[in-house]
């Protein structure tokens, strides 16, 4: 419902007197599917949405920023949600396209209070700004919030900014939240009963958000989240808290297994609000220095691919990097010439021209601009062009073992991705490579997905490390799980062997079944001397370095990252190592990754007739107490040789240790360290218990 509606357009008054709901015709162009939605670009049309329930299902673009100013027309003062409400709430999709609506104006006595009132389960709004709003909640035991009154969708990559009043459950962006918030922020003044910066009640997930401002809440009030029983993960508030029940970062909590990792806030003596145990407090010269927020990834830090949530501004704090990131002008494809052009009517330095080999792209055309597709203000960029597709008939060896093909620049193992009947040879890397800004769909090599082929040749890194590795995605039309990882399917006679994966990301579907591990989805060959860092997450079997083993992993580890990308899995397997090892064997490995699951494992998810000797990870680093093979330690003691001795770890030649500074590390990666003084002082140490 709406105030002053006899005073908006012509159109919208004959519509709504004749009793008809707006028709497609009447958006800026679009038909309402998800491959052409309805296109937005007055206020009207806006409003509108909310008039034709048939609407609600549909997807939506704006196409224009809009301004809901009340001086322009009274009829922009809104008394009620003006899109979806329950019980019809809104499971459309709603674009906002990076465009900005300014001034919303609500003032209303109705339970739902917001743009939305409520978002469904399949609803999602992404990559819209609401900027000054002015909103007022006036029922007793309503929900309120800028962007939404509740959700159980997916918002993703918004923003609001202005002034909210609610009188029981009020949220900066979203109410009331039973779904997923990822890189959205928030600074207002929010005032109800249970009141958070962002949202005033989570039961879903907050993934890389964060407040600014003041909450006031009678009863709870969080910089973040007046009361939570969901997961809050990388995410800040800086804001000036008042209530009985306060927190820099979230109020308080009304259920048992709420989870909340690496979340900070600003101190009372910065100016934040107060310490009650939720999330950790920073001062104000922390909250400006990378160093203080472990386990975010920031622009600039390391691979910025799709991963990359966060930027630091200089002497400020963190902020998310879809909103500060410049966009760049598409080049892929074109000529290196028009790239130029391109570039300079941008106003886009180009630093250098790097060539390279690509499976796609022409000889002479650009591959894709470094960094891509956005990059920090002021930031000269590269152009990569390409080289054609490689002809591994030039390449000095031969791909037999005793003279494998040599691997060079990171174009080549994109190409050898589209060439599986090259995928029972050997191989070896000569030098790192960079795989930053390269972003695939699946498995590089031996993938179900493209050719039912394994890899069963041998790759030899040779002490190599291949950095930037990132996966987004992916599906299959064959009936199976999807397949995440450098390699896909190892099968029995593939061999990998000293290698090292760092910044990996790698992401998948929520709810769409998954096998992933960094370096490898299934193996079933040989894994040895081998290491990965970075950060998984995926739906299904997840695991640090290899989600399913069938054959022999050994003298390996992994760190960074592995969760569950719904946050809500309870039958799948989330572990830092190996996910499930069916009959395989896994000796003297390790591994520290964060496992972000309600039911993950340190070591192994699942271990189906399998061995898992000398097999360690961290408790502390990865919060997971349990695994189905190996022992749980300290930090400090997967540190000490003496702790490393009792376990079967001394006397291996493989690993050294910089003893109370460093996990242990592989020979070949040439840190600080000695080896581990042997023989092992208890022999039958360390076996699967």
């Amino acid at each position: 419902m709406r105030r002053g509606a006899i005073q908006l357009s012509c159109l919208c008054v004959i519509s709504l007197l004749a009793g008809n709901t707006i028709h497609a015709a009447e958006f800026a162009g679009g038909t309402g599917t998800s491959a052409d939605p309805y296109q937005i670009a007055t206020a009207e049309q806006l409003i509108s949405i909310g008039s034709d329930p048939n609407l609600l299902s549909k997807h939506f673009v704006m196409i224009n920023d809009i301004d809901l100013d009340p001086n322009i027309s009274p009829a922009y003062v809104l008394d009620g949600a003006a899109i979806g409400s329950v019980p019809t709430s809104f499971s459309g999709v709603f674009d906002g396209n990076g465009f900005r609506i300014c001034h919303l104006t609500i003032d209303s006595g109705e339970y739902w209070t917001g743009l939305f009132g409520s978002v469904g389960d399949g609803g999602e709004i992404k990559r819209l700004t609401l900027d000054t709003v002015s909103i007022s909640g006036r029922a007793s035991l309503g929900t309120t919030g800028a962007l939404c009154a509740t959700s159980s969708g997916v918002v993703r990559q918004c923003s609001v900014s202005g002034l909210v009043l609610g009188s029981d459950v009020a949220g900066g962006l979203v109410g009331w939240n039973n779904g997923i918030i990822e890189e959205c922020r928030s600074i207002c003044s929010v005032t109800a009963t249970w009141s958070g910066g962002l949202t005033g009640v989570n039961k879903g997930r907050l993934q890389d958000c964060y407040a600014s401002g003041r909450v006031s809440g009678e009863w709870y009030a969080g910089g973040l989240a007046g009361l939570i029983a969901g997961w809050v993960n990388c995410s800040y508030a800086t804001c000036q808290v008042d209530g009985i029940n306060a927190g820099g970062l979230i109020g308080g909590h009304y259920r048992l297994g709420s989870v909340i990792t690496d979340s900070y806030f600003l101190s009372s003596a910065s100016g934040g609000g107060p310490d009650n145990g939720f999330g950790i407090p920073l001062t104000s010269k922390q909250m400006k220095q990378v160093n203080s927020f472990a386990g975010w990834q920031f622009w600039g830090m390391g691979n910025d691919g799709f991963r990359i949530s966060w930027f630091m501004p200089e002497d400020s704090y963190p902020e998310l990097a879809w909103f500060s990131l410049v966009a760049l002008p598409k080049i892929s494809g074109s000529l290196i010439e028009e790239a130029y052009e391109v570039m300079e009517e941008a106003h886009v330095d180009v630093c250098d021209v790097v060539c390279d080999y690509d499976h796609a792209v022409e000889w002479g055309h650009v591959i894709m601009a470094r960094p891509d597709p956005k990059a920090s203000p002021g930031t000269a960029v590269d152009i990569v062009v390409s080289l054609g597709p490689y002809d591994w008939s030039s390449n000095p060896g031969t791909g037999e073992p005793n003279d494998p093909y040599l691997i060079l620049i990171a174009g080549q193992l994109d190409c050898l991705a589209h060439q599986p009947e090259l995928w029972n040879k050997c191989f070896a890397l000569v030098s790192d490579l960079d795989m930053a800004w390269r972003v695939y769909s699946g498995p590089l090599v031996g993938a179900h997905g493209r050719s039912g082929l394994p890899f069963g040749g041998v790759f030899r890194g040779g002490g190599h490390i291949i950095r930037g590795l990132t996966l987004d995605g992916g599906s299959t039309d064959n009936g199976l799980p999807v397949m995440s990882g450098l390699f896909g399917d190892v099968g029995p006679s593939g061999v990998i062997r000293d290698l090292g994966l760092e910044d990996v990301s790698i992401r998948g579907r929520e709810y769409e079944e998954q096998v992933a591990g960094m370096l490898c989805a299934v193996n079933g060959g040989r894994i040895e001397r081998s290491y990965c860092r970075g950060i998984l997450k995926g739906f299904g079997r997840i695991g640090g370095l290899v989600g399913r083993n069938t054959g022999v992993i050994e003298n390996s580890y992994a760190q960074g990252k592995v969760a569950d990308i719904s946050a809500r899995d309870v039958q799948g397997l989330y572990a830092g190592f190996v996910a499930e090892n069916v009959l395989g064997a896994i000796t003297t490995c390790y591994a520290t990754c964060v496992v972000a699951s309600h039911h993950g494992a340190g070591l192994v998810g699942h271990n189906d007739a399998g061995s898992v000797e000398y097999g360690l990870w961290d408790v502390e680093a990865s919060g997971a107490e349990g695994s189905d093979g190996g022992i749980g330690l300290s930090t400090r003691d997967l540190m000490d040789v003496k702790v490393l001795q009792d376990n079967g770890w001394g006397g291996n030649p493989n690993w050294i240790i910089d003893a109370g500074r460093d996990y242990p590390r592989l020979i070949w990666e040439g840190t600080p360290g000695s080896l581990i003084p042997g023989p092992p002082s208890k022999p039958g140490g360390g076996k699967r218990r």
